[in-house]
């Protein structure tokens, strides 16, 4: 689930970030630790690409999502400090 910052709404991620795309809003995701580990579905990434997302930023990745991620042009950022 995601909250919409505009209308405050909460809705499923895809439809949030559905109207981000069609308002002409970039945004990223904020994840927690180990993002998608043991993901590497190439589909997936695609379509956060489609809906214009900038980044992913959290403690950490599955090295096999985040080599995807950069590959289509999404930033895979992480915290300086995990702890904070």
């Amino acid at each position: 689930m995601a909250k919409h910052v505009v209308s405050g709404d909460i809705s499923a991620i895809l439809v949030v970030a559905q109207a981000y795309k069609n308002a002409g809003i970039r945004y990223c995701i904020i994840g927690h630790n180990n993002y998608k580990k043991g993901s590497s579905c190439k589909i997936a990434i695609l379509e956060l690409r489609y809906l214009c997302i900038v980044a992913i930023i959290t403690n950490g990745f599955g090295q096999i999502y985040k080599t995807n991620l950069n590959k289509q042009g999404i930033f895979s950022l992480t915290f300086a400090d995990p702890k904070a």
